[in-house]
């Protein structure tokens, strides 16, 4: 295991314990419920949620200079045939594990995986869409009760 995903396993357990402490639940309460009960995103969900918002700054060329070029999509290249996937970023071949989650490789990958978010051009709008697309994970989860 890496120090990333050990810090990111202390940040989780450390929200896990918050969201328990503020609602006032019991210590080994499931937090899904009450994650959802609050409208608030577990851990790997607000990274999620940061990531997709850089590279939506990136699609639409509102980032830092420096980053318009950084990622292209397969239109970009110079290939002969047409593809299906011809608005994607493409998405480098990486021959350890460890680089597949570098961000040069994990971010066009979870951007091209939520393709039904790019319509907004709007930063302001795709926020929230991406805020509600992201809650969405909890619709078949039962609410959260404080009486029990």
């Amino acid at each position: 295991r890496s120090l990333c995903d050990w810090s990111s396993d202390v940040c989780s357990s450390d929200l896990k314990k918050a969201i328990r402490i503020v609602t006032n639940s019991a210590y080994h309460a499931h937090t899904a419920p009450l994650f959802k009960s609050m409208k608030l995103l577990p851990y790997h969900k607000i990274v999620q949620k940061a990531q997709l918002l850089l590279m939506h700054s990136i699609h639409y060329k509102y980032a830092p200079v420096v980053l318009h070029n950084m990622y292209s999509t397969n239109s970009e290249r110079d290939i002969q045939y047409n593809l299906r996937n011809t608005n994607e970023y493409t998405v480098p071949r990486a021959n350890y594990a460890f680089f597949s989650h570098t961000p040069n490789s994990a971010l066009p990958k979870i951007w091209n995986d939520h393709g039904d978010l790019t319509p907004h051009r709007n930063p302001l709008t795709f926020k929230l869409a991406l805020q509600d697309h992201l809650l969405d994970i909890y619709s078949d989860l039962p609410e959260w009760d404080p009486a029990l």
